[in-house]
């Protein structure tokens, strides 16, 4: 048979893979710890199961309205005026999954062939870039570093944007980096996005109410003039320890040269490919945003507070590691490029961070994400997660330390 070419250069998921052979090496009885996995350890808002289990008691196991039902969306749009953006049930279009709202997004924005381009801040989550050019768009990379505190510099994002330009992603707080941007940051990114009329910013909000310490969050909808330059992304999945509900949703009032909203577009993508997510799942945003589980999300930010702050103390602990205290969802984000070239116990030369992780896993049986497949800026780092438990972060640190202490230099 033959494939098409996209689909042949299409690469996994980094973070997929290793997560999946994490568990391969569980299965053959070997006690690796992990952390890798980006979704909470923690249980869900005793709410939203109630949700599901009542929607099943209820019978409600056929088609649903493709964009969500009604009460899902006004739910969602309730939660959205909190935040400052202007926006009603007809604006949101509800899917399986934060991945699906982008697809969903990337599908309706870029053309194949036109030359569009979507502008990412690195090191970004590892799905980006290939979505986007499986959509048929061209990815334009900004780098963040780490001695800028992977924040931004908006007058290169503004440099980066140019005619061509479909869009801007911005993901605050973000993976794999755990920073959040400042709010003056985020307002000049989005007048550098307002000032060419094609171009559209696209905020990846998955993670903006985990937020620890006194991080902010500007959703740059709210600003002035924005309501119809941003296309904002949001889900269940991370906030409420869902990742397996696949309950997602997109903010889109803007209005097409044509004169409809995008969220009707969206709307018909879906309806052509997907349908709409589970039925069974959509009575969970409700009880999940409308207040019931007010006190279990906040209860479950605090947790991840304190585990932040307990994997940031660990790793800056280590001679060799640096590491930047994270502000938001569950990653901390260690440069560890002071062990490159250095040999491991086993004799393995640590050439890069891929090297480094490799050999992590294999003798020292701890699993971390490398961070170049992130992106530039993340060559010399490693994404941990912290939605694990305390007793396998202190392990698992106190593995990593032991392991960078025996590291010698090369001869």
């Amino acid at each position: 048979m033959r494939c098409s070419q996209r689909a042949l250069d299409l690469e996994a998921s980094a973070t997929l893979a290793l997560a999946a052979r994490v568990k391969a090496l569980r299965a053959e009885g070997k006690d690796v710890l992990g952390f890798s996995a980006g979704e909470p350890d923690l249980a869900p808002p005793a709410s939203a199961v109630a949700a599901v289990r009542q929607a099943i008691e209820d019978g409600k196991h056929g088609y649903e309205p493709v964009p969500g039902t009604p009460e899902a969306r006004e739910a969602i749009a309730a939660f959205h005026r909190k935040g400052g953006v202007d926006c009603t049930a007809d604006d949101i279009v509800l899917t399986a999954g934060g991945k699906m709202a982008l697809f969903l997004v990337l599908q309706a924005l870029l053309e194949p062939g036109r030359g569009d381009e979507v502008v990412i801040l690195t090191p970004a989550w590892v799905s980006y870039k290939p979505m986007i050019e499986l959509c048929g768009g061209k990815v334009v990379e900004v780098p963040c570093t780490f001695e800028d505190g992977f924040r931004p510099d908006p007058n290169a994002v503004a440099a980066a944007i140019t005619p061509n330009t479909a869009a801007v992603m911005l993901n605050s707080p973000g993976n794999p980096t755990g920073v959040a941007f400042p709010d003056d940051v985020v307002e000049r990114i989005a007048a550098a996005v307002a000032s060419h009329p094609h171009a559209m910013l696209i905020s990846d909000e998955i993670y903006a109410t985990l937020r620890y310490g006194d991080a902010s969050h500007c959703s740059p909808a709210s600003l002035p003039g924005m309501k119809d330059r941003v296309i904002t992304l949001h889900g269940l999945s991370k906030i409420a320890a869902v990742t397996g509900w696949r309950l997602g949703w997109v903010v889109a009032p803007m209005l097409t040269e044509r004169g409809e909203s995008l969220a009707k577009i969206l709307t018909r993508i879906q309806g052509q490919s997907l349908s709409h997510t589970s039925s069974l799942v959509m009575p969970a945003v409700g009880a999940v945003l409308g207040g019931a589980a007010d006190e279990d999300l906040e209860n479950m930010r605090l947790r991840f507070a304190d585990r932040a702050a307990r994997m940031h103390q660990h790793l800056s602990d280590i001679d060799g590691v640096k590491c930047l205290k994270p502000e938001g969802a569950f990653y901390c984000f260690p440069d560890v490029g002071d062990c490159f070239g250095k040999v491991t116990p086993a004799g393995k030369v640590l050439t890069d961070v891929n090297a480094f992780c490799e050999a992590l896993l294999e003798e020292a049986l701890v699993a971390v994400v490398p961070g170049a497949p992130f992106g530039p800026g993340g060559e010399r780092c490693v994404r941990m997660s912290f939605a694990c438990g305390e007793e396998t972060i202190d392990a698992g640190c106190e593995r990593l330390a032991a392991f960078v202490a025996g590291l010698q230099d090369s001869v």
